[in-house]
């Protein structure tokens, strides 16, 4: 009983010890870029909930527009100032309702 447990520690161990070579293998042709910036809200609290997946860039890249689904409020952000330049409220129902 002994050494059938034996052997399959060491069936166990070597398995283990193989795998660990195979998974060393780096590239060095991978690039990751990053870009962080830190915008002046004011007073406001910006929308960051959804990681910014109702947002888009205008298209001279100057402003960006977030969009809030909870309040229906989309955020003007001046990227060249890094400031929250104005928030613009929509209706959720009515006859002034938009539908991004």
């Amino acid at each position: 009983m002994r050494l059938l447990a034996g052997i399959a520690f060491l069936m166990i161990f070597q398995a283990c010890s193989q795998n660990q070579e195979k998974a060393q293998t780096v590239s060095d042709q991978i690039r990751i870029s990053l870009d962080t910036v830190l915008v002046d809200s004011g007073e406001e609290f910006l929308f960051l909930q959804d990681q910014l997946y109702s947002s888009s860039l205008s298209e001279d890249k100057n402003y960006l527009f977030n969009f809030n689904p909870q309040n229906f409020i989309v955020e003007k952000i001046d990227l060249n100032q890094l400031k929250l330049e104005k928030r613009i409220q929509f209706e959720k129902e009515g006859p002034k309702w938009s539908l991004f």
